[in-house]
């Protein structure tokens, strides 16, 4: 009976101690993500790189036209303002011709 005794509290005292390394791995891992993403934004705020973002809204998209790469950003969202201006001509098109054709066959 002793010895069960003694292998119920060595299983314990493993338990306990896997539990509270996985507690302090847990919290070690998130500690680790907050300064990987406190880094990341301190590289990538406007004060870092010492420009200043301009952020530009078409057409209640926001695009930020601060560098030269962003003007391709400018520039693809022109493009699907202008492609979602004509898929809605044409839906009104097809509306109106179906519904000429409705009235046609009335």
């Amino acid at each position: 009976m002793k010895l069960l005794n003694q292998d119920a509290v060595t299983i314990l005292k493993w338990v306990i101690t896997i539990l509270i390394t996985g507690f302090i791995a847990q919290f070690g891992k998130k500690l680790a993500n907050f300064i990987i993403d406190k880094t990341r934004e301190q590289k990538t705020s406007p004060t870092a790189s010492g420009k200043k973002k301009e952020i530009e809204t078409i057409d209640g998209h926001k695009v930020d036209n601060s560098s030269a790469d962003n003007q391709k950003e400018l520039l693809k969202a022109q493009k699907k303002i202008e492609k979602e201006k004509q898929k809605q001509i044409k839906k009104m098109a097809k509306t109106q011709e179906k519904a000429a054709k409705k009235q046609n066959k009335e």
